[in-house]
Order: C-alpha cells, then structure tokens, then sequence
C-alpha cells in the first residue's frame, strides 16, 4: 500500500536586486564587452538601470513576493506605473536590496574565498541580523575583514569586486590556480545561486515555523552546477543550502533539466514522500547571475529599462499527507517522451492531454494552467513573443483537436482557465513554479479544485541531444474528495467547516491565551471555525455538558478541552515531535485506560496507536513498546496477532533491544511509542514543557483524541497549555475528522479480533492471578443509570473496576474513567459524599 499522496503546504519566493552583477556578470553584457567593449549598448546600459525602488515597485515583482494577484496585473506597459511606495516583504518572501545580497554571499561561502572591506563587514552583520529568516544563524564568518591595501591586491590578483553604488565592499577570489571550474567567476556565479537559495529556504521555515529538523530530504533545482576540474557538475548544492539553513537531519541531491529542472524536482520530492523514503522533502533554487540581462540588448535599443535585474529564488515545502494545501499527483504526471518528438501538438499531448485522459478528466476541470509563466514584457521586447499566452493557446488548441471546445471558445477558455506571466528570466524560476503560491492562495479561499503545472527545457542547449523535454503534474486542493482512487472522478465538499469545540474554565494560562491559540488554529488552517464552551473561572463540568450535547447533536465534529474523565476502555493517544529528529511521534496512551488489565491495555493502546498514525495520513506505521512492567507480556500478544495477520508493524529499539529505552522516545525510533497512560502522560509534560522549566506546556499537539470504542473526539490538552498547542491540538483533531479516526479505529479493532485478540486476551487473563477484593456483592437488579460528572480520585488503576462494583453493589450508579491525573470513578453529584464514604470504609481511598 502506498503512503499518502505528499502536499505542498508552502511556499517562498525572493528576489535580489543584483544592478552590479547584471551590468558585470549578465552573459550578454560580459559577451558583447568582450567582444565589442565601446559599443554604444555598453555605453547606454548603467543609464538604463533601475533603482532599488523602481525593481521593488514593479508590478511583476510584486506578484512573485506575493502582494499581488496575478489576475488583478494592471494593463502594461508595468515599467513605466510605478507605486506610491515600494513594498518589500510579501506574504510569499522578499526583494532584497544589493547589499544584503552580498552578506548573504559571505554568509555562504564556507571556504573564505568571500572578503569583505572593513567598512562594510559590520554593515553585512547588522543587514543579516535584522532580518528574521536568519534568526540563530552563525555569523563567525565575518569576524576577518579586509583593508583596502589588501582588497586592493587581491583584486590585482585576479579577484572579483562586490561593488555597490560605485564602492568597493569586498571581492570574490578563486578557489584553485589553475581548475576553471573552481576560479573565481565559477566560484561567484555558484556562492550568488546558493545564498540566494539558502535565503529563500529559511524564509520558508521562518514564515510558515517549520522545524529544520523535521525535513528529511532536500532536492536542489537551479541552472548552476558545481565540481571540480575531475567532475564538473559534481557536487551537491542541496546539502550545502540545507547545512546553512540547520537542516541537520536531511540529506539531498540536486536535479539538472533546464528550465524543466523544477517540475522533475518537484516530482521526485513526491514520488520520495509516495514511496515512504521520506516525509517532508523541501525543493528549493537559487538564481543565476548569467541570466541577469539576458534580453537587455533589445530592451535598451527600445527605451525600456534593464528589467532582468533581480535574480529569483524559491523553496517549496511538501509534506506527506498534510490537511491544508495542495495535494500532488504523481501518479498523474505527464511525461514527454522520447519518441513522442518536439512538435506543439506532441508536447501538449503528452503534458496536458494524456495525464487528463488518464484521470477521466476534461480540459476545462482544471482551473489554472501554469505553463512557462515568463514575463512578457521581458520576452516580448526581446524577441521571443508572450511565452505564457503561447502556451495556453496550445493548450487551447489541444481543447479544440480533441472536441472539448470549439476554435471561437479559444479566448475564452484561455480567460478562464489561463493566467499572466510575472516572472523573471532565470531559466528555471518561470517554469510554472511561481504559480504554485497563488495555487495555494486560491486553493485555501476555494476558487481552485485543480490546477497544472508545466515545466519545459530546451535540453538541445547542451549539445548532447536535440531532444526537448517537458512534465506536468495536476494538483488538487485537499478538501476534494474522490470516489474511486485515480478513477478521476470528483466532488467537492460544499462549504466544509470544521467546528472544533474548545473549553474555557480551567485553564491555568488564561483565557487570552485559549483565544489566542483558538484564533492562531483558524490562521493555520482556515477551514477550522472554534468554538468556545464556558466562561473564564465558570463551572467547568458545566461547560463539559454543554460540549457533549453540542458534540452529540453535531453542532460541533470535535473538541479539546482539559481534564476530561474518559470511561474505561477509552485513553488517548498524544503527538508530538521527536525532540532528536522532528519527527511524528505518536504516545499510546496519555490518558484514560483501555482496560483494568495492564498488559491488555498495553496492546489496546497499540491498535489504539495504529488508528491515530493512520488517520494522522501515516499508512503504515511502526510499533515500539517502551521498556516497562507488562510490556514484554503485551509485544508477545502483539507479535502473536502479527502472525495471525493484523499488520502491526513492530521495530525494535535503536540498540537492537526488542523494548524500546529512554533514548528511542528522543529518537523517534517508531511512529508509536506504546506505554501505559501515566508513563505517557510524563513524558507528554517533560517534552512539552522541557524549554519552560515546567512551568507551561508550549511543545506538540497535548494528549491527543480518546480512542476507544464509541469514543467522543474529544482531545485532551493539559490546563498549563500555551495558546500555540491549543492551536496545535485543534489542527490535530482536524486531522483526526479528515482522516475518519472512528472509522478508522473500528477497522483496526475489527482486524485485531480477525487476528484472535479476544482469544489471545481470554488466555492471558487466565495466566494471570486472580486479585483479592473487598468489593461488595453487585446488588441483582443494579443501581439506576444517572447523569455522572463527578471524580472521585485516588484509586490504584488496577481496583478501578472493583471500586466501580463495590459502588455499584452498594446501590450506587457509577462508572469507571481516567481522569488527566489518574483513574477516578464518576457518581452523580447527590451521590458524592455517599460515593467516597463507602470506598474510604473498603480501603479502595
């Protein structure tokens, strides 16, 4: 069985303006000054730059960094309207001024072949520590400035100047005196690609709070290739990017294919995530300093602007089987092939008709197609027409071969279902993948169900073939529901909320701080809608009625709330992040207890476990039992219903041990960390609270959902809760209703009895020794049923059914629970003195 499909979940695009690098190292400028050094182009081209401010204006350039919607660009020419003011941070990244790109150069270059002057070496510390993305970062680097005896003979040693504005700042110097591959244009062109890359990274972690640690995989996508004279596109940009960016448990590789180098990239990552090789997977790319200028030629003999001057860089986060964004189908991807030939109609065959085809789909179920989404007005003018609208009319044209619209729907078709291009000519950065942003924006407001992303290379460039290559992929938004997988066929929920229910008395944190991690919950995921129970100091049992019959009547679909009594037979299972890797960690149990018998709830708590990862969008994860009393007896019986065929998944601990130690809970040695509910419960406070002192839990997803026959979603978080687990404990439930928990678990449970549970258990109860109890006789006709919310605590687990029968057998109507602090009994208010009276008399308190 496959994992889940992988989700985009984010995304981070960035520019840099770079006027000294476009005027310098562009390959049309430095082609045409070696070639023709007193040209009039030369002459005109420093006239014809742009200013920080006007680059940052730009209409196109606001819609990469996302502060505009590409449907909303306003009528061309976009060079000459330039905003009242020029914004820089977008909800997507940022454009960065030339400067700061230098210090980013130096941050990057981990060999010292980066020298900055003196005067400008704390000014690049300072620019680097105003900006959040490089929180944390080391900046030991920039301890060694340069003076301008010494710059000034590295330059006439064959150095290359950073200069800004006229200035001077530092220099690029070769890494080897004789291998091209590693002289010092090489070395600036490949330290330019990777810091522009790093940056865009950690602004995908800083804007969306992603663990470094929890990435997995890294796939590096740009048009720059480093090695050595030996190997000279060798090396490996992936790990460099993600060693600066403290992605300490991921490794990587980079992916070559031209402009289509993207899309593969993006592929890859999914197929990774598909296959279980990996869960997160970041794709990410730097600019090219070579592709800076590229048309200016043609720009400056019209009267434009130089308007490549910004190199652009991206990183793209996907996750598998993540609830908000968008789903990837790689199982729908299309495919130029080899013998299929360059003509438009082969390619647009193979990329866009073909996978549709395969789907059961039509042209018109895509929404937005994402061809090459180059900026016209950049391709225009040199030469090369409206890229972006030459697409979709084949696109269009596609439609109309295959009788779907008719030739004068063309337009139309392409008003709907197309969109402009706003990207800069970096090779790489148009191939559809600037789109995948506005995807995501569309997709969480609802106006996309599906969108196709196009990627093509002119691979002929390198003179090993004359082959073109192209591949799509189909996305779709998370809340679009399948009938059959990969039947094609699809209905979309209409207007999905879920209304989460959350608790107020009782928390010790406040309730700001609970409306803060409600309204936190909402942003992460919009189609949350909280709902809040009780006031602030009220009743909180009240409030815990009030939550039931909202639960009950489905005015609600979950909830989380504090100390929450579940009956016997119901424990919750918790998520957190496995403090040595990042990674999912499901603790079977936290709370409650799925039986009086210790070791049968030990092997509850693992299906109980099993169902929580399942729905969680894990398909098949891994079992471990922690080393404690019981849990050999308990793994036995799971091994026994392993051999009876339910899929239990068992590992052993990293050490080779068959239980698993202290270690593997830092770890995350297994998916699901089997223990018994007050074991699970500290180790919950320890990891969550570890940073605070113990003072407020602010880590994970708190206790996580009762699970358990008839079980309520209901999700446990503790009363010393931070307003950003509330949140994360919403999202979980979330979660948990997409992913059909109830469901779920009754098909674990089914299977576990398939497998010979009730047998399995009958003979372990009948191995162990009969307890002595001074429970009273239970009464013939029995107690009648009432109402019950009040705990009686302090009852050893393993009296708790005795308690509940002595109380019964006294005429008292009560029910077995575990409360967030233990077992307790649950008796009806009026029945609360008689209730404690008689356990205090038979010892159980």
């Amino acid at each position: 069985m496959a994992e889940p499909f992988a989700v985009v979940t984010a995304c981070s695009y960035n520019l840099f303006h770079s006027p000294y690098f476009t005027v310098t190292h562009g390959t049309t400028p430095a082609a045409e000054r070696e070639a023709s050094p007193d040209s009039d182009f030369l002459k005109a081209l420093p006239g014809r730059l742009r200013s920080f401010a006007e680059a940052g204006s730009y209409a196109p350039n606001q819609v990469f960094i996302g502060n505009l919607d590409p449907r909303d660009l306003p009528a061309r020419p976009w060079y000459s309207a330039h905003a009242a003011e020029t914004r820089t941070e977008g909800r997507f990244g940022r454009i960065l001024q030339e400067k700061k790109l230098y210090a980013l150069v130096k941050f990057a270059d981990t060999f010292d072949l980066v020298l900055l002057a003196s005067d400008f070496l704390d000014e690049a510390v300072e620019l680097l520590r105003a900006d959040d993305a490089l929180g944390g970062a080391d900046l030991s680097r920039f301890k060694n400035a340069v003076d301008s005896h010494m710059l000034r003979d590295e330059l006439a040693a064959g150095a290359l100047p950073l200069i800004s504005d006229g200035i001077t700042l530092g220099c690029i110097k070769s890494a080897h005196p004789r291998d091209v591959n590693l002289g010092a244009h090489t070395m600036l062109e490949n330290l330019s690609s990777k810091a522009t890359a790093v940056y865009a990274l950690r602004r995908l972690l800083a804007d969306n709070h992603i663990d470094p640690r929890s990435i997995d995989y890294i796939i590096e996508t740009s048009e720059e290739a480093c090695g050595d004279m030996n190997q000279r596109g060798g090396g490996n940009f992936a790990k460099s990017i993600g060693e600066l960016a403290a992605l300490s448990n991921a490794t990587g590789c980079d992916v070559r294919s031209f402009c289509a180098g993207p899309v593969h990239g993006l592929l890859q990552a999914a197929s990774l995530i598909r296959a279980g090789s990996a869960r997160q997977v970041v794709v990410v790319a730097g600019g090219t300093t070579a592709k800076l200028a590229m048309n200016a030629k043609k720009h400056v003999e019209k009267g434009f602007p130089v308007l490549e001057d910004c190199m652009g860089s991206f990183a793209v986060m996907l996750e598998g089987g993540a609830a908000s964004g968008l789903r990837v189908r790689n199982d729908l991807t299309g495919m130029l092939k080899i013998g299929s030939g360059s003509s438009p109609q082969a390619v647009m065959q193979d990329l866009v008709a073909e996978p549709l085809s395969r789907a059961g789909l039509r042209f018109s179920d895509i929404d937005v197609y994402a061809p090459e989404l180059q900026n016209p007005e950049i391709t225009e003018a040199g030469g090369a027409g409206n890229v972006t609208l030459a697409n979709l009319k084949m696109i269009a044209a596609m439609a109309v071969m295959k009788k779907e619209i008719e030739k004068q729907d063309m337009d139309a078709f392409i008003a709907a279902h197309g969109t402009s291009g706003w990207a800069p000519t970096q090779g790489h950065i148009p191939s559809g993948i600037p789109a995948l942003g506005w995807f995501l924006v569309w997709a969480r407001a609802g106006s996309l169900r599906r969108g196709m992303l196009i990627g093509k290379g002119s691979l002929f460039l390198g003179r090993m073939t004359g082959l073109f290559d192209g591949v799509s992929i189909l996305l779709e938004a998370t809340d679009l529901v399948r009938d059959e997988p990969g039947a094609g066929k699809s209905t979309q929920k209409e207007g999905r909320r879920l209304r989460i229910g959350l608790t107020v008395p009782g928390s010790e944190s406040g309730f700001a701080e609970l409306q803060r991690g409600a309204e936190e919950a909402h942003a992460l995921e919009p189609d949350i809608e909280p709902v809040l129970f009780g006031e602030e100091a009220g009743d909180a049992r009240a409030a815990h009625r009030e939550m039931e019959k909202a639960l009950s009547e489905g005015a609600i679909q979950a909830a989380v709330t504090f100390h929450y009594p579940f009956p016997l037979g119901v424990a919750t299972v918790g998520h957190m992040k496995a403090p040595g890797n990042g990674r999912d960690l499901f603790i079977a149990t936290t709370t409650g207890a799925a039986s009086s018998d210790r070791v049968e709830a030990l092997v509850k708590n693992a299906i109980a476990g099993n169902a929580v990862a399942k729905a969680f969008g894990i398909a098949h994860p891994s079992l471990g039992f922690l080393n404690l009393d019981g849990a050999a007896r308990a793994l036995s019986v799971m091994r026994d219903l392993e051999a009876g065929g339910y899929p239990a998944n068992l590992v052993p601990s990293m050490r080779g041990n068959a239980l698993l130690r202290g270690n593997d809970i830092l770890a995350g040695t297994a998916d699901i960390l089997v223990c018994d509910s007050l074991t699970g419960n500290a180790i919950v406070k320890m990891l969550s609270a570890f940073s605070t002192g113990g003072r407020i839990e602010v880590g994970g997803s708190g206790y996580g959902p009762g699970v358990g026959e008839g079980a309520p979603l209901v999700g446990i978080v503790s009363r010393a809760t931070s307003g950003s687990v509330v949140a994360a404990a919403m999202a979980f439930m979330a979660k948990m209703i997409r992913g059909g928990l109830s469901e779920v678990y009754s098909e674990e449970a089914a299977s576990a009895e398939k497998s010979g549970l009730s047998e399995l258990l009958r003979v372990l109860r009948e191995k162990t020794p009969v307890r002595e109890t001074a429970a009273a006789p239970m009464a013939p006709a029995g107690p009648v049923k009432k109402v019950v919310h009040h705990e009686i605590e302090g009852i050893d687990v393993l009296e708790i059914e005795d308690a509940a029968r002595h109380l019964r057998g006294a005429g008292i109507y009560c029910e077995p629970a575990m409360g967030c602090t233990g077992p307790v009994v649950l008796v009806s208010e009026e029945d609360a003195d008689a209730a404690r009276g008689s356990l205090r008399a038979a010892r159980f308190i």
